[in-house]
């Protein structure tokens, strides 16, 4: 898989490769729902993600913030697998399933819990700890009891909001990948830079299947989503 450059990991190249995506499914219901939320736009104005832009938060606040994020990344894993058992259409159980293949990793990558760990270690996380010594706050809990609410769900329900999460993770991806690189100093393969490239992919192929856009999931979705990141930067900071 290419890996994203430090110079070349920008909201044009991303946009780009989502245009180029979409042209190839040919799929006028999902180009004309895509882009209509602006969630590009959200990220850049939420409290927490408006500072990684800027360069204003310091490393060690980042840090805090992102450590309880391991149990998202764990959960997403096991929830895709999950998921597939109960999918009856067999190229949906396929989508799942590769995207379950990338979170697991292959005898060439390794798991994204790894390299998450791996990525927290970069950011100063100590290296004599494991994951087991990251507590999971309320905020994480309330998301997990979403993605938990969203697996009950019907399958359009499950593919639009599960797509919309990966959606709204290229565009983190990319804004925590430039901060992350700009304070370290370097280029960086981490955790990030895998996913700006490899969650266009996912969000559009899960995209891709949905027979109706709801308005109500998607909303959700982004808010619960975005507030869960607002959530875990304010215990950051207590």
């Amino acid at each position: 898989m290419q890996i994203l450059q430090t110079e070349s990991c920008t909201i044009e190249i991303i946009k780009s490769l989502i245009s180029n995506k979409l042209d190839k499914f040919s799929n006028k219901n999902l180009s004309e729902n895509i882009f209509q939320f602006e969630i590009y736009n959200q990220i850049c104005t939420h409290e927490f993600f408006s500072q990684l832009i800027s360069n204003q938060l310091d490393l060690k606040t980042f840090l805090q913030a992102q450590k309880p994020f391991f149990w998202a990344v764990h959960a997403w894993g096991n929830l895709m697998s999950s998921v597939e058992s109960i999918e009856s259409d067999e190229q949906i159980k396929q989508i799942y399933r590769a995207n379950y293949m990338d979170e697991i990793g292959d005898q060439n990558t390794e798991p994204h819990t790894k390299t998450f760990i791996n990525y927290l270690y970069i950011l100063g996380f100590p290296t004599t700890n494991t994951h087991n010594d990251i507590k999971v706050p309320e905020p994480i809990n309330i998301f997990l009891n979403y993605l938990n609410e969203v697996y009950n769900s019907d399958s359009n329900t499950r593919l639009l909001a599960f797509g919309t999460i990966e959606f709204i993770y290229i565009y983190i991806s990319l804004i925590i990948h430039n901060y992350v690189s700009k304070k370290i100093g370097k280029k960086l393969e981490h955790h990030y830079t895998m996913h700006a490239l490899m969650d266009i992919d996912h969000s559009l192929n899960f995209l891709n299947k949905v027979s109706k856009f709801d308005c109500e999931i998607i909303s959700k979705t982004i808010n619960v989503f975005l507030n869960l990141y607002l959530e875990l930067f304010k215990l950051s900071q207590s």
